[in-house]
């Protein structure tokens, strides 16, 4: 584990009980990924967000916090969105080995499955996109 590398993209209600349980398990080095600050609307669900964080970067603070509870845990928070223009910056600057989507924009997440089958990445997929979609109408295939 310690030699793995694995991206979280999103940082909210899904990706930061991601990043913790991940940094619990002694994971190398963990890729953050979030433009997003912290809004008083995710204090009820987001691990990094307090009253007193509100307004602060999600990929700090998560990264602040991955350090208390395992500071040997590499972390390195990318404060950015993914998206078709930025993708390579992610994938042809690391050794990825598992990529979770903790993302709430549908219209990436295929984009970003397709890049990490066409690489050989693992990938875990979070489909409820913040309750802004349903998630039993969204489909993955792969092209042959």
């Amino acid at each position: 584990m310690k030699q793995q590398t694995v991206v979280i993209l999103g940082v909210g209600g899904v990706g930061s009980f991601a990043a913790e349980a991940l940094a619990r398990t002694n994971i190398g080095h963990i890729i953050l990924i979030d433009k997003d600050d912290v809004d008083i609307t995710n204090v009820n669900r987001q691990l990094h967000a307090l009253t007193t964080t509100v307004g602060q970067s999600k990929v700090s603070l998560m990264e602040e916090r991955i350090k208390l509870i395992n500071p040997d845990c590499k972390v390195t928070p990318l404060h950015m969105f993914y998206t078709e223009e930025t993708y390579e910056e992610i994938f042809d600057n690391y050794d990825i080995d598992y990529f979770v989507d903790a993302s709430d924009t549908i219209m990436y997440k295929v984009h970003l499955m397709k890049e990490c089958l066409d690489r050989g990445i693992k990938v875990i997929s979070s489909m409820g996109a913040a309750n802004k979609t349903d998630p039993t109408r969204f489909t993955i295939f792969r092209y042959l």
